[in-house]
C-alpha cells in the first residue's frame, strides 16, 4: 500500500468515525424481541435503562424487554444484596443473565439481570480540571565519539465546562562530533467550545521549524468540528475535521500557500487497572488545490509508572511530507526513551 493510499483511507476511515462512531465504538443492547441497540448505555434506576443512540438520542427501554448487555468500558454495577461491582458487561448464551468482568481482578461473574439493581458511569465527568505533560529525553556519548541529543515536549490542557484550551510544543537538537545534525521546534495551540456532552466546534493554530528540512516556517491556522466519544480520567478518544490555511516559507525552495483539509485524532487509556497508559494522536493535512500535500504527523507512546507523577516514557514520532523540498527526505522518525512529568 502505497503512502498516498494509506493516508487517504487514515482521512476517510475517520471521517466515518467522526460521524458514526457508533459503529465501531459502542455498548450493545439486547432485547427481547431479537433486537439489538448500538450506542451508549447511560444508567439504569429501578426498571428503567437509559441508553443514548447516534440515531435517535436518549431512549428509555423497560427492564423487563432487556435480555443482555456488552459494555465497551467500565461501569458500576449495584446488585440487590448491596454489592457494588466495577466491570464490562458482557452478555452470555443464556437469556436473563449477563457477566461482569472486573476491573480489579479480571474474574468475570455471572448474574441474573433481575438481581441487578443500578447501573452507572465509574463517576460524573468533571468539566473542569488542568492537566499537563512534561516530558524529556537525552543521549550523550562520549570517547571516541562525541555525541549529544536532546527532545523536550510538554503540553497544557485546562477546561472550564464548555470551554476547553490545549496549548503544547517540542524542541528537538543533536550533535555528532560537534556539528549540528539536527533542530527543529514545534508549537500548537487550539480552543474548543462544546456545544453539549459530545459535539464542539474548535479553532487551532501550528508552527514548524527545521532548517535540515529546509523548513524556515510553516504556519497553519483552521477551525472545524470534533467529537469527544469518551473523556475520563481512565480513557479519551476524539476525533476532529475541519478546514484551514497552510504557509510554507522555506529557506531555499519556493514557498507554498493552499487552503487544506484537516483530520485529527487523540486516544489514550490506562492500562490494566494500572497507572501505565498508552496513548496515540496523528494530525494529517490535505491540500486542497493539490491532493499531493499531503503532511501526517503521529506520535505513539507508553508511559510506565515510576514514582509519584513520574513516569518513563517509549514513544515513536512520525513526520511525514509527501511534498518535501529538494533535498531531504519524504519521512523523519524518532524512538525515545525519557521521562514523562505528568498532573
Amino acid at each position: 500500500m502505497s503512502y498516498r493510499l494509506l493516508i487517504y483511507s487514515i482521512f476517510f476511515g475517520g471521517m466515518v468515525l467522526l460521524l458514526f462512531p457508533g459503529a465501531v465504538i459502542s455498548d450493545e443492547l439486547f432485547l427481547k424481541n431479537n433486537d439489538r441497540l448500538t450506542g451508549l448505555i447511560v444508567e439504569m434506576a429501578g426498571e428503567k435503562l437509559t441508553f443514548e443512540t447516534s440515531y435517535g438520542g436518549k431512549i428509555v427501554v423497560i427492564r423487563e424487554e432487556i435480555s443482555g448487555l456488552k459494555s465497551s468500558g467500565v461501569l458500576v454495577f449495584t446488585l440487590a444484596d448491596g454489592t457494588v461491582i466495577e466491570g464490562v458487561a458482557q452478555p452470555t448464551v443464556e437469556e436473563g443473565r449477563i457477566g461482569i468482568r472486573s476491573a480489579g481482578t479480571a474474574e468475570i461473574t455471572f448474574h441474573d439481570f433481575n438481581t441487578v439493581k443500578g447501573i452507572a458511569s465509574p463517576g460524573k465527568k468533571d468539566d473542569r480540571y488542568f492537566k499537563g505533560r512534561l516530558n524529556a529525553a537525552a543521549y550523550l556519548a562520549d570517547g571516541n565519539r562525541n555525541a549529544k541529543t536532546h527532545h523536550f515536549e510538554s503540553e497544557i490542557v485546562g477546561r472550564a465546562e464548555k470551554n476547553r484550551l490545549t496549548v503544547g510544543g517540542s524542541y528537538d537538537a543533536a550533535s555528532d562530533q560537534g556539528r549540528r545534525t539536527e533542530e527543529n521546534g514545534k508549537g500548537h495551540l487550539k480552543y474548543d467550545y462544546f456545544l453539549g456532552d459530545k459535539w464542539y466546534l474548535y479553532a487551532n493554530g501550528a508552527a514548524a521549524k527545521d532548517r535540515f528540512r529546509d523548513l524556515n516556517l510553516r504556519t497553519f491556522v483552521g477551525f472545524g468540528a470534533g467529537r469527544q466519544i469518551w473523556e475520563s480520567a481512565t480513557r479519551n478518544l476524539s476525533f476532529e475535521a475541519g478546514l484551514g490555511y497552510t504557509d510554507v516559507d522555506y529557506e531555499s525552495a519556493p514557498d507554498e500557500h493552499y487552503p487544506s483539509a484537516r483530520w485529527a485524532a487523540g486516544y489514550d487509556r490506562q492500562l490494566f487497572d494500572t497507572a501505565a497508559r498508552f496513548f496515540h494522536k496523528h494530525e494529517l493535512l490535505i491540500g486542497l488545490e493539490d491532493f499531493e500535500d499531503l503532511i501526517l504527523q503521529a506520535k505513539t507512546g507508553l508511559g510506565l509508572p515510576l514514582y509519584r507523577n513520574f513516569n518513563a516514557a517509549i514513544q515513536v514520532d512520525v513526520e511525514w511530507d509527501n511534498r518535501p523540498a529538494a533535498g531531504t527526505e519524504r519521512t523523519d522518525t524518532h524512538y525515545r526513551v525519557g521521562i514523562d512529568y505528568t498532573w
